[in-house]
């Protein structure tokens, strides 16, 4: 690639030329010389930036994301794929968006260790998880919570549930009773299947209310 190749796909509005000289008659003659004018500087986003120092600018933006929320940098960073880093290098990544997605990260984080996220005030139901608790109150098809439920992981429930609308209960051959598939309680014992209980564990059957 020639340099004024380079100098045109960094933006260089003009390319100085060297004076030229042509040959006339036998006497040197000076052609007109374009008057040098000097290239307008590009702005601080537009230069070229060095691989090392887009990485260390891209630290410190994720440290800036994070601030205030229970997540580290360095688990943002995990989750952005090569296609996100060069979009943020290239300002198509704005930092509101940058921090809108590390408070993303932050809920997917608290909800894999099976706690609510603080702005999880709502009572929903989902349609594979039952009752959970989201931002807003709505039933939904799937949530947040549903990579918990296919993990085995815990859900905490913003209401209580019965053993007869998930799909680890089995009834023994008492009227009204049975076991949990999954040993909840750890504790062996009959479970009335219309008993209101706190459950982290149930999955409801498709169709349930609870």
């Amino acid at each position: 690639m020639s340099f004024a190749e380079v100098l045109n796909r960094m933006g260089a509005s003009y390319i100085p030329h060297a004076p030229r000289h042509t040959m006339a008659g036998g006497t040197e003659k000076q052609a007109e010389i374009q008057a040098y004018t000097p290239p307008t500087p590009l702005p601080p986003e537009q230069l070229p930036r060095h691989p090392a120092e887009s990485s260390v600018s891209l630290n410190e933006a994720l440290k800036l994301a994070c601030e205030g929320l229970t997540v580290e940098p360095s688990q943002i960073r995990e989750r952005m794929s090569g296609s996100d880093v060069s979009d943020w290098q290239k300002g198509k990544i704005t930092d509101d968006e940058l921090r809108g997605f590390a408070r993303l990260v932050a809920d997917r984080c608290l909800i894999e260790a099976g706690r609510r996220p603080s702005h999880y005030t709502h009572p929903a139901v989902c349609a594979g998880c039952g009752p959970v608790w989201l931002w807003k109150p709505m039933r939904v098809e799937g949530c947040p919570w549903c990579d918990n439920r296919r993990h085995g992981r815990l859900i905490p429930r913003p209401e209580q549930v019965q053993c007869r609308s998930c799909k680890h209960f089995t009834r023994t051959g008492s009227p009204g009773v049975g076991h949990c598939m999954v040993g909840q309680p750890k504790t062996p014992t009959n479970l009335w299947e219309s008993a209101p209980r706190w459950c982290n564990f149930f999955v409801p059957h498709r169709g349930s209310e609870s």
